[in-house]
């Protein structure tokens, strides 16, 4: 092929690249605006006062790149219910949100009935209500590199029989609730390599959900305990570290069938692992509980004894908790 015909087709295949992706501002693409193909935003967008949600997903198999611009919604100096969404994602697949700033609405990122889509590079703060929400039968999305910071409710929030959706590499931080939540039959939950830090309420929570996988993530200083599971069995918590959160390291609450091996929960404010009357049949082994306000292990299943607690415990190891080491006797060694 001469060199000429080569030039010719590489100009006339960027030029068909190009034609898929639309370079909007903000005289190009409003507030509230459904979007049917694929865009990269060149400017910021303003909804401050436009009464209306920021931007909606309309299509299938699109890419909405914000480029690092910022969504402005209405309650830009004090935080209010507006009911409005930053960007939503409804019953759509195949979707690609990135390098997206969204703040001052009711929830930052919203998807709904919407699967197999990617949010990535993402933040969403000072959004009145939740950060991220994966709601309503939405599954197998994936939520990579994302971060939600000062939002009036969960940072990051996996809700309502939403199933086998997967949320990596991201921060969580400051939020009025906890940072990261899979509530209401969401099973099958991933959180990977996640840091919580600093949310009013617990850093991990697993609720009536089962079959999640919680593996290498970081709860730090957070109001209540690290991680919490709370009606939940089949889940997997390993790798993970609870340090200095004001409640207990590992609440274990009316839940069984789970397994927590190789995690760490060191000075929090009560218990190391903490697992209630109503939990049985947990597997709770290898773990290190140091330098705790409470017990490095407390097991309220059955009482009594090792032998007849409802829960496995093995080669657990525990020191310098300030009120013992287990209860009962024998859960770890020194």
């Amino acid at each position: 092929m001469k060199r000429s015909t080569i030039t010719m087709f590489v100009v006339l295949t960027l030029v068909a690249s190009s034609a898929q992706i639309c370079s909007a501002g903000a005289e190009s693409i409003g507030c509230g605006q459904t979007i049917n193909q694929s865009v990269k935003l060149d400017s910021d967008l303003n909804c401050m006062h436009s009464g209306t949600d920021g931007l909606k997903i309309g299509a299938n198999n699109i890419t909405l790149d914000c480029a690092g611009h910022t969504i402005t919604g209405p309650a830009s100096y004090y935080r209010e219910a507006t009911g409005l969404d930053g960007i939503s994602v409804t019953n759509a697949s195949g979707i690609t949100v990135k390098n997206c700033h969204v703040t001052y609405f009711d929830n930052g990122y919203v998807l709904s009935n919407s699967s197999n889509d990617i949010l990535v590079r993402d933040k969403a703060d000072n959004n009145g209500k939740y950060g991220f929400a994966v709601t309503s039968h939405s599954g197998n999305n994936r939520l990579d590199n994302d971060e939600a910071a000062n939002d009036g409710g969960y940072g990051f929030a996996v809700a309502m029989d939403s199933i086998g959706n997967r949320i990596l590499d991201s921060l969580s931080s400051g939020n009025s609730e906890a940072g990261f939540v899979s509530l209401t039959r969401s099973n099958g939950t991933t959180f990977e390599n996640d840091i919580s830090y600093k949310n009013m309420q617990d850093g991990f929570i697993l609720s009536s959900s089962s079959g999640g996988s919680l593996a290498n993530n970081l709860a730090q200083e957070n109001a209540y305990s690290g991680f919490a599971l709370f009606g939940s069995a089949g889940d997997n918590l390993g790798n993970n570290t609870s340090r200095a959160n004001g409640m207990g390291g590992y609440l274990i609450v009316a839940s069984s069938g789970n397994m927590l091996t190789g995690n760490e929960a060191e000075r929090n404010g009560q218990d190391g692992f903490l697992a209630d009357s109503g939990s049985a049949d947990n597997s709770i082994s290898a773990n290190i509980s140091d330098g705790n306000s409470g017990m490095g292990y407390e097991d309220s299943s059955l009482g009594g004894g090792t032998s007849s607690t409802g829960n496995v415990y093995g080669s657990n190891t525990c020191q310098a908790n300030l009120a013992g080491m287990s209860s009962p006797a024998g859960l770890c060694v020194g």
